[in-house]
């Protein structure tokens, strides 16, 4: 399990971080709220397990800090944070 975990990390990851500027405008994604949008876009849609979202939790949103919607992709990160956030998710390497 954990083999397969750690080939599909870059996947999750890639997918994350396009979640996170897909749907960082509440005025044009589908749920205005960041925790409705996370739950039903980002973990319904993608079917996510709790070891798929520690890895989300575990992204460097400060790498997308030169994007100019860096401040919906922080609230987003941040909705998910407080969600979903597990005593795992801080050793999700």
């Amino acid at each position: 399990m954990n083999e397969i975990q750690t080939h599909s990390k870059p996947v999750i990851e890639r997918c994350y971080r396009e979640f996170l500027i897909e749907n960082l405008d509440p005025d044009v994604r589908a749920y205005p709220d960041p925790a409705d949008q996370i739950r039903e876009v980002l973990i319904h849609g993608n079917y996510l397990s709790q070891r798929d979202i520690d890895i989300c939790l575990g992204f460097d949103v400060e790498s997308l800090k030169e994007h100019e919607g860096i401040e919906g992709i922080r609230a987003l990160h941040e909705a998910l944070a407080e969600e979903y956030n597990t005593d795992a998710s801080s050793g999700a390497e």
